[in-house]
């Protein structure tokens, strides 16, 4: 009898000690709350011509003649049906460490609207989160595998090269404490440039143009593109974040029926900058044809078009 009290005494302290230990977590732990977040991108609609410089010696930055305005398809020139915002903790905090992605929400509802000479395309979502400290990322770009805030932080940078797919990328300035705060809204911005080029003699489709980056080990490749019309190849170039900084569009265009070229490729090499659209038609005659003209583009702050004349 002693025996079986003895065991019975054991169970209850048991059970007593794991009730206080899950007081213990409950009393500590975060609990969601409900949000609005929201992600804007701020373009500029101007109505006059963006001029860019050092784009080739045939080129015009005026147009009387509607029907030579180059045309683009939406395709090209819009953002992505969505982004997804990553919730990374700045605090340690109940069940939740310093650093760790706590939440992920997919922001959803694009609307664009241009008010003032200003495009923007919203992106929002209602949803449950912890109620904590944290620092907001917002992309669309999915190959992230880091945890940390830190890491995560200089991953978010690696965007590839070049892509046939549009990427974003925003962060939240400071920290956003969803414990006090019901709402959040970051700016997100386009650190590609868009390069379009026309699908047309001389331009030869196999192979399709390549943009070469030029890493310190190995040279990457990145083909273009045909958009749905079939009339451009087109391939998104990373440059850099700031926006005014160009670099070079470095891409190896194929030509047919011109003899300088048959056993060489031709490297179209322009300056370009973040979040305008370059588009380039190719010409190996040296009759009379219609420049490039700068053209205002949905989605993008300034679309350039020039032709290159393999001969010049």
């Amino acid at each position: 009898m002693g025996f079986i009290t003895f065991i019975l005494l054991a169970v209850l302290s048991s059970c007593s000690s794991s009730s206080k230990r899950h007081e213990i977590i409950v009393n500590t732990k975060v609990e969601n709350v409900q949000i609005n977040i929201g992600a804007i991108t701020n373009i500029t609609a101007s109505e006059s011509e963006h001029t860019l410089n050092n784009m080739t010696t045939r080129s015009i930055n005026t147009c009387d003649d509607n029907s030579n305005v180059v045309d683009v398809p939406p395709e090209i020139t819009s953002m992505p049906d969505s982004l997804t915002a990553y919730l990374i903790a700045d605090e340690s905090k109940g069940q939740y460490a310093q650093g760790e992605i706590v939440d992920t929400v997919v922001l959803k509802n694009k609307k664009t609207t241009v008010i003032n000479g200003v495009r923007q395309t919203n992106y929002a979502a209602v949803d449950s989160v912890p109620a904590i400290k944290c620092k907001i990322y917002v992309t669309n770009y999915h190959k992230i595998k880091e945890t940390l805030y830190s890491f995560f932080n200089v991953s978010i940078y690696n965007l590839p090269n070049a892509s046939q797919e549009l990427y974003l990328y925003g962060r939240s300035d400071d920290d956003i404490d969803f414990s006090r705060s019901k709402t959040a809204e970051i700016n997100i911005s386009n650190p590609y440039a868009a390069v379009c080029i026309r699908e047309a003699s001389p331009v030869m489709n196999n192979p399709v143009p390549e943009f070469i980056k030029a890493d310190i080990e190995e040279e990457t490749l990145y083909y273009y593109k045909t958009d749905s019309t079939n009339t451009w190849y087109y391939i998104y170039i990373l440059c850099p974040l700031d926006g005014k900084t160009s670099t070079s569009t470095h891409t190896e265009v194929k030509l047919v029926g011109v003899p300088e070229y048959t056993n060489k490729k031709y490297i179209l090499d322009k300056q370009i900058v973040a979040n305008n659209v370059y588009t380039y038609t190719f010409h190996s005659g040296t009759s009379n044809v219609n420049t490039g003209i700068n053209i205002i583009a949905n989605g993008f702050s300034g679309t350039s078009s020039s032709v290159i004349n393999v001969f010049e």
